[in-house]
């Protein structure tokens, strides 16, 4: 019992630690996409001026996006509604929602 209950603390801190980095990578991807359109504004790289709005609005809307992703994933594994995968599922292949 003492296991599972060690185990489960394990695969939270993990699952928070993994958010944490999802919602970095989001920031950053998004303050990528600001950064190239400052650079626009100043007239500072040698881009075509629409290829310089593509990838900032790539990077933009890519961030945002990844930062929806992260914090739905966040709140199902939080209310319970997600369980992550256990080491013993990954190595036995079964997957929780087929059962």
């Amino acid at each position: 019992m003492d296991d599972r209950k060690k185990q489960s603390e394990s695969i939270r801190a993990r699952e928070s630690s993994f958010t944490v980095v999802r919602a970095v990578v989001a920031g950053y991807l998004v303050y990528l996409g600001f950064s190239l359109l400052r650079g626009t504004m100043d007239g500072g790289t040698a881009m075509p001026l629409r290829l310089k709005w593509f990838f900032s609005l790539l990077f933009i809307v890519a961030g945002l996006l990844f930062a929806v992703y992260t914090l739905r994933r966040w709140r199902r594994f939080s209310t319970g509604q997600e369980k992550p995968e256990t080491n013993e599922n990954l190595s036995s292949g079964k997957d929780e929602q087929t059962e």
